[in-house]
């Protein structure tokens, strides 16, 4: 039977510090919704108080709870009895901010393990104001037994050097399947190279822009245009949706005929 209690109860953060997985789910206001697992969990997620907890977020093949939550900060935490004999659920709903690794601060660093610190594999650090608690049964969930932790995912990024990791996520950290500018991104941190999107195989995935400064600018120009759209969609900012769209084409002409324009008056000076 379910139960909302009014905060995380000593008895609850006792049974919460001792599981080793949980899934996190967001959503952006139109969009696709998200639901990934966590694990690491003993070593990545803290309780704060109790009506906030926070997660240490290492780096993954996307990101897509990141961008979702600097559009609608709705996160919902599930937890799930695997072992025990009685089952049971415990979900934290509440609003949720995601700072990238660069932006948090040594004290929100210091209360998870140094060695996930450290790692070059964190990313990121999500905090949660926790607004529901509650539990339910889980009469439907089968028995697990824990044997390890799978090393695979922090050997994967122990492997690189800082260039390749970050290099690594401009590539697969720099959009959401639905095109949304995520943690890797310029949009979301200044000092991020300018990427074309390029879709391939379902994902969209982040290439470097290259050439000269002119055609480089361009680029970068064109895709905050777009970008900003698409961010106003799924945060259901779409007020004048067809005159912003026309807005966004008739500046990208207007700009790709000044760029015609100067490249021409340049071959002639030649």
């Amino acid at each position: 039977m379910g139960k909302v209690h009014d905060s995380i109860t000593p008895e609850l953060a006792e049974w919460l510090l001792k599981q080793r997985l949980f899934f996190v789910g967001t959503a952006p206001r139109v969009g696709s919704v998200n639901v990934s697992p966590k694990g690491y969990a003993q070593g990545t997620f803290r309780i704060l108080t109790p009506h906030k907890v926070a997660y240490l977020d290492c780096t993954g093949s996307g990101a897509e709870t990141f961008a979702h939550l600097t559009l609608a900060d709705r996160l919902t935490l599930l937890f799930v009895e695997l072992e025990a004999k009685e089952p049971g659920l415990l979900r934290l709903h509440g609003h949720a901010r995601a700072w990238r690794k660069e932006e948090c601060s040594e004290d929100l660093k210091s209360l998870f393990d140094q060695s996930f610190v450290d790692h070059r594999s964190f990313r990121s650090i999500v905090v949660l104001e926790v607004e529901r608690v509650s539990t339910s049964c889980g009469y439907s969930i089968p028995f697990y037994a824990y044997r390890e932790e799978r090393t695979r995912l922090l050997d994967f990024s122990a492997k690189m050097s800082e260039e390749e990791i970050n290099e690594y996520r401009i590539l697969k950290n720099s959009f959401t399947i639905d095109g949304l500018p995520t943690l890797a991104h310029r949009v979301l941190g200044a000092e991020a190279p300018i990427v074309r999107p390029t879709f391939t195989g379902g994902y969209w995935y982040g290439k470097r822009v290259s050439g000269n400064a002119i055609s480089t600018s361009i680029c970068g120009f064109w895709e905050r245009l777009r970008l900003k759209l698409l961010q106003q969609v799924a945060a259901m900012q779409v007020w004048p949706l067809v005159l912003s769209h026309c807005s966004v084409l008739a500046l990208g002409a207007i700009v790709g005929a000044a760029y015609v324009q100067q490249t021409s008056s340049q071959r002639r000076s030649v």
